[in-house]
């Protein structure tokens, strides 16, 4: 007991007393100061994921009608049924948030709808067919040809694991995200 509290007093001790950031711990963490101001103004981005199903209807004159139908409750989804997911927010911060990004998955089940993700207001619009590890703008599969050369090729809609909308810029304080994605149930 007397050795772990000794240890453990030394380990705070030592703690307390390193250099954080070129000032001692006390002056600027322990007692807060202008660090509880900083953090007062900061971005504060809040989103709201909304998912629809796709409906088709023909009119009198025989054309196709495509309305989305919110999905929750009675809804369900079968298989070839097309659902758009929504991503609306805004920064509700008195900070602009910096290199920001949207991360969704392709949900179990379904697969991306190619070409479907609606590009945000100076965003990048990025892809993962790895789990989401790594994201490029065009993602590509090694296929063995009939020559036995390997080449790679766009990745089929099936491999699409994670969607990404990324920002190089600021999403000011007041500014508005709005992205969406489609998948089709398997």
């Amino acid at each position: 007991m007397k050795r772990s509290f000794i240890i453990g007093f030394s380990t705070l001790a030592l703690v307390l007393a390193a250099p954080i950031g070129h000032a001692a711990f006390f002056s600027q963490g322990f007692f807060g100061g202008s660090a509880i101001a900083q953090n007062a103004q900061r971005p504060d981005v809040r989103l709201q994921l909304v998912a629809e199903k796709r409906l088709v209807a023909r009119n009198s004159q025989g054309q196709e009608q495509v309305t989305w139908q919110a999905i929750g409750g009675q809804n369900s989804a079968r298989p070839g049924d097309v659902l758009r997911y929504s991503l609306i927010g805004k920064n509700q911060g008195n900070r602009a948030a910096r290199k920001f990004a949207l991360t969704q998955p392709v949900p179990k089940g379904t697969v991306y709808v190619m070409n479907s993700a609606a590009k945000g207001k100076g965003a990048e619009l990025i892809y993962s067919i790895d789990g989401g590890k790594s994201f490029v703008a065009n993602p590509t599969v090694p296929v063995r040809t009939a020559s036995g050369k390997v080449e790679n090729r766009p990745a089929p809609a099936e491999s699409y694991t994670h969607i990404r909308w990324q920002w190089g810029g600021e999403l000011a304080p007041g500014g508005n995200v709005n992205v969406a994605y489609q998948v089709r149930v398997r």
